[in-house]
């Protein structure tokens, strides 16, 4: 029987700001190619570094993503119960959009908690890029919300029905 080790609490919080600097560097590379019209090369540059950073990375921000999904269906669930964003509240958001997405977030939260193995090969790896970049574009418009969520849904689905990587064994005889 193989024995699950619990991380430190900074070693988690280090996963999220890591996340969340991914989300930066390409959020940030989008906005910069989209108001220059595609020639800025610092905006291509962030997005490149985010998109590498990211990729490079998978291991540490991918066993987060259950917390992420989770709080992100929370926040559906209060936008449902309130009918606007929580932190616009003149941005009204119609309920059934509300119970769509909490729906498909805690799917998401569901699929996504298998992820807790350590390491990932290419494929594994490629789709977890893949479920970021949904959820990058989940989050840039409102109009992409649902479309957004449901190809997160469908990549974790496909990662969830992958077999798991092969573990080296560290036992010692």
């Amino acid at each position: 029987m193989q024995e699950r080790r619990e991380e430190p609490w900074f070693a988690k919080v280090g996963s999220i700001l890591l996340l969340f600097a991914c989300f930066g560097f390409i959020a940030g590379g989008m906005l910069r190619v989209s108001r220059e019209g595609g020639a800025s090369a610092v905006g291509w540059m962030m997005l490149v570094v985010g998109f590498v950073l990211t990729f490079a990375t998978v291991n540490l921000w991918g066993r987060i993503l259950p917390g992420v999904f989770g709080l992100a269906g929370i926040n559906a669930l209060t936008t449902l119960w309130s009918g606007h964003l929580i932190n616009q509240p003149n941005v009204p958001v119609p309920r059934h959009v509300a119970l769509i997405l909490a729906v498909l977030l805690f799917s998401a939260a569901f699929l996504s908690s298998h992820l807790a193995i350590r390491q990932f090969n290419a494929v594994h790896r490629v789709l977890l890029l893949a479920v970021f970049s949904c959820l990058l574009i989940a989050m840039s418009a409102n109009q992409f919300a649902i479309p957004g969520a449901v190809a997160v849904v469908a990549c974790l689905f496909v990662l969830w029905r992958l077999p798991a990587p092969h573990r080296r064994n560290n036992t010692q005889v």
